[in-house]
Formats: structure tokens, C-alpha cells, sequence
């Protein structure tokens, strides 16, 4: 290795550490943090604010020129075809599914979402494989009316299975719930005539160990007022109407907490940090402003524009941006950066026992990549855990990142003692900058690009006791134009394919086999194993009947982007 180029500030001369100093002074001032500002306390539920900003974009944190014209010939296109839908004087309810299939004029359609969402099979694989597999648990237990009906249903349907009770004994019971949605707060923002219901919704193993629904309730246990429990016994439209109240939810959720603020928010509080607290000659900042690249970029844009008062998430989503900011908020109460790693966070749901969780296997066969990867890559500069220890610049980045008046990521280390410790918590940062956030971003047109499989506002009511929901009044409660263009387009762009995937990592100049050698080879190494990676998602989906691509690497871009 040349030691006379990236090196860790202690290994500096005096005079190269005081430039070091000024220069990261001069960043400091440029790069300043921006808080999140939340208006009242009335929230119902302990809430947390969102991790800290950046106050302005400097130009050269901006996006690229190719990248600029490759989001706006996306958001042209969009638009374009909204204006080619409208000119059809379409309107959803009138037309039913059919008007639906009408808003694809310039862009296709998410064609496996549109022969599969009305199946109760896909119901339950977008729990696992869709754009949110991040939400389904092992279930710790049921409402006794919950118990009853999935009782009866599995009697009916089920006679050979086992009452719900063995069921639960046997680790085969799992739920998805939101109960944030059920603050007045988020209630008040909802639009006239707009329903959003915070619902539990029950899932079983079945007899093939397929994930398959099992019950839905609409309120959760104590709300009070009349709470039936649904089943795939109910008649057809009253059942698909309970499910399309959970896909909403899950929606809000999704947009705000799992997708927002897990990857994109708490992505530009650690590279904000660094970019104030790392030198550019760091060797973890030339490992990792690849993957920053683009972040503080798109997030300055949907400020301005994705949750902007007058931009599409307001006008699609019935709670609006500031619905669904608030139940991040909510959900990010008890958020911490260690329960949330990706090891921890499967342990914690049971992930383990589920079949079919493609999300969990490929996103765990990347983990384990890049673990090796950046222990590798970072060795040769911490030969020892003292060269941990001594490197202040590391410590002042640790220290903001979980700083609640900078950073505000709770949890986040604010020192490490040994190299890997160093190295996995690099490791986790580059899984989330990367893989974490191809989970929840590329999946967004299929989920919501189909509006009927996932509206972003639904004006049916909750169904009551024995009720029975006709097809003419589902597809009428279904978004109108506005609102369903709105949708689609939103998804269209964020769903762009990567211009950097996660295949290019590595090319920093520190890494160049010519300065470090060890580097290099760390590089092509972890270049190979994210081929066999993706040569094994290939295997794989050629034998299922929807393959699961998100997280295969060709698909992952480096850094939150977009």
C-alpha cells in the first residue's frame, strides 16, 4: 500500500492533518444540518422526529447531468401519458377494471400484478416478495373474535387443519398491523368520503407451508366500535374489500416509514455526518461516497417536489404527506439502529420460519458479501484495534450521526473499540445505502403502478356485521383519476432501473491495485460473488411462477438514488 496518499488522520504529518482540519472547518460550514419541525403534540402515540437533513444542497452534491436527464425523460414520459389517459374523459368507477387498464398508453403495465391481484395467493406472497416485506411477524396472539372466525374459516375450508391455537403453538401464525393509522391526528387529514383503517391482518402456513390470509380486523382490539373480522370465507367483494383497507394501510406505512425513513433519511444523516467528518482521503469516505452518491440529491428533490404540498403523494395518498409523515414518526418512536439491522430485525419477526421469503435469502446471501467485503477492503488501513481507537475523525462522524441535535439516528454507535466492530457497522451502512433500499424502492410500480392492488385512498367504509359489498360499489370506492395518475406516475419514476448498480462498488482511487493491492483484490473478489449471487437469483426464478428481482445485484443500485 502507498502510504502516502489515503491515509487515516493519525498517520498524517502534522501540516497534512491541520489542512485535513481546515478543510473538513470549511465543510462543516458548508454542510450544515436541517431539523425535522413537527407542529403540535397531538399525535395520540409517542412520536419521534425524523433524523436530521441537510439545510442546502450545494451543486456539487447535485445530481449528474446523465442522471438529470434520465429522471426527466421519466417524468416526462409520465406525464405525457397522463395527458394521453385524460384526454379519454376516463373515469375509474364508471368503467370498472377495464378504465384501470386504460392508463397504460405509453408505459406498460405491471403485468403480473394485473393477472394476479384479485388471488388471495398474491395477497399473501406481497407480504413477503412485494414492495414491503418488512412488515409481516410471527403472530404473539389473537383476539378472541379474531380466533373465532379464522376458528370457523379454517373449519369450513380447512376441516383436516388444526384449530388456530396449535397453530399459533406450531409457528404458524403471522400478522402485519398499524396501529399508528389509528391516530386522530392522521384520521383528521383524510379527505371527505376517504377511509384509511389501521388493520390487523392474520396469515397462516398452510398444509404446504405456503403463506397463505387468514383473517383481517379493520380496528384494532379495544377500538370500541362494531369490529367484524373478515376471512376468505366472506363473499367475494366483501373479503377483497377488507384487503384492499390493509394494502392501503400498509401503503401509508410503507411510503413514510419502511421506505423513507429506514433507508432514505437515515442514509443522508450518516452521509451528511461524513461528509462533515471525514476527510475525502478517509479511506471509509472513499469506500463509501460512492454509495452516498445521488442521496442528498433525491432526497433535496422529493422535499421539493414528492411531498410538496401540491405534489403526488397528497394528491394519492389519503393522508396525505402529512398523514404519512406523521405515522413515520410514530413508527420511528421506538427505532433503534441495532434492532433494525437486517440480522436483528428477521430474528425479531420469525423470519426464519417462513417459506418462500425470497427478500430474506437474497438479501441475507448480500449481507454476508458485504460483510467479507468491507473487512477486506478496510483491513489494510486497521491493521490493529488500536488504529480504531486513535482515528478521531471516525469518532467525531460516529459521535453526529447519533447526535440527537445532528444526526438524530437513534441507536447509531457513538464509538467503536475494536476493527470489527468497525467493519460491521460499515458493512451494515452499505447494505442499507444499497440492497435495503432496492427492497423497498424497486417494487413500486408492481405494488402501486396497478392501482387497484394497492390505492392509495379507498372511499369504502369498513364493512359491517354481515354486510355484503357489491362489485359496483368496490370499484367506485377505487381512486379517481387524478388521484390513480397521480399514483401511477409517482411509482413510474421511482421505479427507473439503476445507472450504478452495486456491481461497480469498489472503484474509489484508494482501491486502485496500483496504491493498494490488497484493495484490488478485495474489489474483484466481492465483483465475483455478487455475479454468483445473481447467477443463483436467475436459477431461481426461472422455476417460480413471479420471480423475485429486486435484490438481485444487476437491479441494486449503490447508493439511494432515487
Amino acid at each position: 500500500m502507498n502510504p502516502s496518499v489515503y491515509l487515516l488522520p493519525q498517520r498524517c504529518s502534522a501540516d497534512r492533518r491541520r489542512a485535513r482540519d481546515a478543510t473538513l472547518a470549511s465543510e462543516q460550514r458548508r454542510l450544515a444540518f436541517a431539523h425535522d419541525i413537527v407542529k403540535g403534540d397531538d399525535f395520540g402515540r409517542p412520536f419521534r422526529a425524523l433524523p436530521g437533513f441537510a439545510e442546502k444542497l450545494p451543486r456539487d452534491h447535485n445530481f449528474s447531468a446523465s442522471k438529470k436527464a434520465s429522471l426527466a425523460v421519466a417524468k416526462l414520459r409520465a406525464s405525457v401519458n397522463a395527458r394521453a389517459v385524460r384526454a379519454l374523459a376516463w373515469f375509474p368507477g364508471a368503467g370498472a377494471e377495464a378504465g384501470y387498464q386504460r392508463q397504460f398508453r405509453l408505459v406498460s403495465g405491471p403485468d403480473d400484478t394485473i393477472a394476479r391481484w384479485r388471488y388471495d395467493r398474491e395477497f399473501a406472497r406481497q407480504r413477503l416478495c412485494g414492495v414491503n416485506p418488512m412488515a409481516i411477524r410471527l403472530c404473539e396472539g389473537m383476539p378472541k373474535a379474531a380466533r373465532d372466525a379464522a376458528n370457523a374459516y379454517l373449519t369450513h375450508a380447512h376441516p383436516k387443519e388444526a384449530r388456530v391455537e396449535a397453530l399459533a403453538a406450531a409457528r404458524r401464525v403471522f400478522v402485519c398491523e398499524y396501529p399508528e393509522l389509528t391516530s386522530p391526528r392522521i384520521q383528521s387529514y383524510l379527505p371527505r368520503n376517504a377511509w384509511l383503517t389501521a388493520p390487523s391482518a392474520w396469515f397462516w402456513l398452510d398444509e404446504s407451508r405456503r403463506l397463505m390470509p387468514l383473517a383481517i380486523q379493520l380496528h384494532p382490539a379495544g377500538a370500541g366500535a362494531p369490529d367484524p373480522v373478515f376471512t376468505p370465507a366472506d363473499p367475494t367483494f366483501t373479503w377483497l374489500a377488507a384487503r384492499t383497507h390493509v394494502q392501503s394501510a400498509d401503503a401509508h406505512l410503507h411510503e413514510g416509514f419502511f421506505h423513507l425513513v429506514e433507508t432514505h433519511l437515515v442514509n443522508e444523516a450518516i452521509a451528511l455526518a461524513a461528509f462533515r467528518q471525514l476527510h475525502a482521503d478517509h479511506p471509509i469516505r472513499q469506500l463509501l461516497d460512492p454509495h452516498f452518491e445521488g442521496n442528498l440529491a433525491i432526497n433535496d428533490t422529493a422535499r421539493g417536489h414528492l411531498l410538496s404540498p401540491t405534489g403526488p403523494i397528497e394528491k394519492a395518498m389519503a393522508a396525505g404527506v402529512a398523514g404519512v409523515l406523521d405515522a413515520a414518526r410514530m413508527r420511528f418512536h421506538d427505532w433503534t439502529w441495532g434492532s433494525r439491522s437486517l440480522e436483528s430485525d428477521l430474528a425479531a419477526r420469525g423470519a426464519e420460519l417462513l417459506t418462500d421469503y425470497y427478500y430474506r435469502d437474497d438479501a441475507t446471501d448480500l449481507h454476508r458479501a458485504v460483510d467479507v467485503f468491507v473487512a477486506a477492503v478496510l483491513a489494510p488501513w486497521y491493521l490493529r484495534d488500536q488504529d480504531v481507537a486513535e482515528d478521531t475523525e471516525l469518532a467525531a462522524w460516529l459521535a453526529e450521526v447519533g447526535d440527537p441535535a445532528r444526526g438524530n439516528v437513534p441507536g447509531f454507535p457513538a464509538s467503536v473499540a475494536t476493527r470489527a466492530e468497525l467493519f460491521k457497522l460499515v458493512a451494515q451502512i452499505v447494505f442499507r445505502l444499497g440492497p435495503q433500499h432496492a427492497a423497498v424502492n424497486n417494487g413500486q410500480f408492481d405494488t402501486y403502478g396497478w392501482v387497484p392492488n394497492t390505492p392509495g385512498t379507498f372511499r369504502l367504509p369498513p364493512p359491517g356485521t354481515n354486510a355484503e359489498i357489491k362489485e359496483k360499489d368496490y370499484w367506485r370506492a377505487l381512486p379517481l383519476p387524478v388521484e390513480s395518475l397521480a399514483q401511477m406516475g409517482m411509482v413510474w419514476v421511482l421505479s427507473a432501473p439503476t445507472q450504478g448498480s452495486i456491481l461497480q462498488t469498489g472503484d474509489a482511487p484508494a482501491f486502485a491495485p496500483e496504491l493498494c493491492f490488497e484493495a484490488g483484490e478485495s474489489v474483484a473478489a466481492f465483483r465475483r460473488r455478487l455475479q454468483a449471487i445473481s447467477d443463483k437469483i436467475d436459477q431461481r426464478n426461472a422455476v417460480l411462477d413471479v420471480p423475485y428481482r429486486y435484490l438481485d445485484p444487476l437491479n441494486v443500485s449503490r447508493s439511494t438514488d432515487i
